[in-house]
C-alpha cells in the first residue's frame, strides 16, 4: 500500500498551499532554512510522511505534523529554522 515515492512534504509561502514552495522526502532535512524559514505559512503532506518543523536551527523547539497544515500556528508562522521529514 503506497511506496515511498509518493511520500512528500511541501512547504508553501502562502496560506492554503499557495505561492512559491519547495518539497522534501522522508530522510531529507535542513538544519538551517535561512530566509526560506521566514516565509513558510503552510505545509502539505502527501502519503504517509511526517515532518518535524522547528523554530530554531539545528532542530530546536520542534512540532511534529502528520497531516496538512493550511495555516501554521503563530509560533511557526514565518519562523521555521529547520525541519526533518520522516515516515
Amino acid at each position: 500500500i503506497g511506496g515511498g515515492a509518493n511520500r512528500l512534504v511541501c512547504f508553501f509561502e502562502g496560506a492554503d498551499f499557495r505561492g512559491p514552495n519547495f518539497c522534501a522526502r522522508p530522510g531529507e532535512s535542513d538544519r538551517n532554512l535561512g530566509s526560506w524559514g521566514r516565509r513558510i505559512m503552510s505545509i502539505r503532506i502527501d502519503g504517509r510522511a511526517a515532518v518535524d518543523v522547528c523554530t530554531q536551527r539545528n532542530f530546536g523547539n520542534c512540532s511534529t505534523f502528520r497531516s496538512d497544515v493550511r495555516v501554521l500556528n503563530r509560533m511557526l508562522q514565518n519562523n521555521v529554522g529547520s525541519f526533518y521529514v520522516h515516515r
